[in-house]
This record gives structure tokens, C-alpha cells and sequence, in this order.
């Protein structure tokens, strides 16, 4: 995902799966600032495009582009997947415990 003038009125949003994001971005002409985001955590943004599970199509050439703040309350999309985001935070803080205790051992 590639987002233009993110929190912003022009906010642009580029999903891609990740080898045509290049080409995404350069065909929406999407200028700096924007931050790219890769990732299982991209699939769980409430604008993400595709039915739920679904990834975007690999070679295909195919990308969605959307333009403005979203519409949606976030915060009601939270609610609804915040056990998603719970346990990605737990996943996260279990690989940070495994690679500090193989550095422990390490040394």
C-alpha cells in the first residue's frame, strides 16, 4: 500500500500486491510525501478493497486506487477487528521476546 498525503483532504491510497506497486505508483502519479506500507497489516485496513482474505492479484497487473479521507468511522472498524489487531500486537511482542532471548544466549 502506498499512501499519498496521508490525514489529509488529497489523501490518495495505491493497494497493490507488492511487485506491481512500482508500476501502481507510478501510473497514479502519486508524489512525495508518501509512506509505504507492506505487509499482513495492510489487509487489515478498513479500506482495504478486497472481499476479507482476499489478497490482491500477483502478477495481474491489477491495483485500486481511492482518493480522499475515507467515509467510514475508523473507530467502529476498530471495535469490530480489534481482536485481529490484539493478537498481530501479541504475535509481534513474542517474536521481539524470541530474537531477545536468542541474543541473550548468543553472547
Amino acid at each position: 500500500m502506498a499512501v499519498e498525503r496521508g490525514t489529509t483532504p488529497r489523501e490518495r491510497r495505491v493497494f497493490s500486491a507488492l511487485g506491481e506497486l512500482p508500476d501502481a505508483v507510478l501510473e497514479c502519479e502519486l508524489k512525495s510525501p508518501t509512506l509505504i506500507i507492506i505487509g499482513k497489516t495492510v489487509a487489515l485496513s478498513p479500506r482495504w478493497p478486497w472481499k476479507a482474505g482476499e489478497k490482491a492479484a500477483e502478477g495481474g497487473g491489477t491495483f485500486v486506487l481511492q482518493e480522499g479521507l475515507a467515509e467510514e468511522d475508523t473507530a467502529a472498524w476498530f471495535e469490530r477487528d480489534g481482536a485481529t489487531v490484539r493478537k498481530l500486537r501479541a504475535m509481534g511482542n513474542a517474536e521481539r521476546k524470541a530474537a531477545a532471548a536468542g541474543g541473550e544466549s548468543a553472547r
